[in-house]
């Protein structure tokens, strides 16, 4: 018998600063560490950066900040804040 292994997946979450700080943008991009999504982020700042502000149509060098989360635990928070926004209990 082999040992279950649950592999932890890392994703960016960018907060766009231009609007009102609620506006969260994720990356499809998927890492295995903390460190590898961090030494992505900063390897591609520019990049990145660039991207969530034409995604909301900003000035492109307008910094926005950066996260790296395991994408279930992000999961989990963004459900409990659309629950408390909507009134649902879990």
């Amino acid at each position: 018998m082999g040992i279950l292994s649950i592999k932890t997946i890392v994703i960016i979450v960018a907060t766009f600063t231009g609007g009102d700080g609620n506006d969260q943008y994720v990356f499809d991009k998927k890492f295995e560490t903390k460190e590898q999504c961090s030494n992505y982020v900063r390897d591609n700042f520019n990049a990145l950066n660039a991207h969530v502000n034409k995604n909301y149509n900003y000035r492109l060098d307008s910094p926005n900040l950066f996260y790296c989360i395991n994408k279930e635990l992000f999961s989990k928070h963004l459900k409990e804040m659309r629950n408390r926004l909507t009134g649902v209990k879990i």
